[in-house]
């Protein structure tokens, strides 16, 4: 990984090639968007492991969302998510949870990448 603007374009044309999801948006999906989808939310960069301060770690958070009434639609799309991360994303975390404004389903991943600073 070379940095930020790589590490998004990647992540994004990665996970559009998902099947079964209706969009991948960055940030915030439209308030009328079918489900099921997957938002680019939240990301976190830190020092990587490197003494030289060489690198950097960033961890990606993913949320697919899902107005099937159970789980299952979720974690079916965890793992079609999980295939299509390019190799050098690891995966770090995963929650599935009803979130009781909308009654969807809500599948949070989190994943992690390294690359070179500057």
């Amino acid at each position: 990984m070379s940095n930020r603007t790589t590490i998004f374009e990647q992540l994004y044309a990665a996970l559009s090639g998902v099947p079964g999801l209706t969009g991948v948006f960055d940030g915030q999906a439209p308030a009328d968007q079918a489900g099921p989808y997957l938002v680019i939310g939240q990301s976190q960069e830190l020092r990587g492991r490197l003494i030289d301060d060489s690198e950097r770690k960033m961890y990606v958070t993913l949320h697919i969302w899902s107005s099937y009434g159970g789980r299952a639609e979720i974690v079916r799309l965890c793992g079609l998510v999980e295939s299509a991360m390019p190799p050098d994303y690891c995966f770090d975390d995963a929650q599935i949870m009803k979130d009781d404004a909308s009654g969807w389903q809500h599948g949070v991943l989190t994943y992690r990448v390294y690359f070179k600073r500057g």
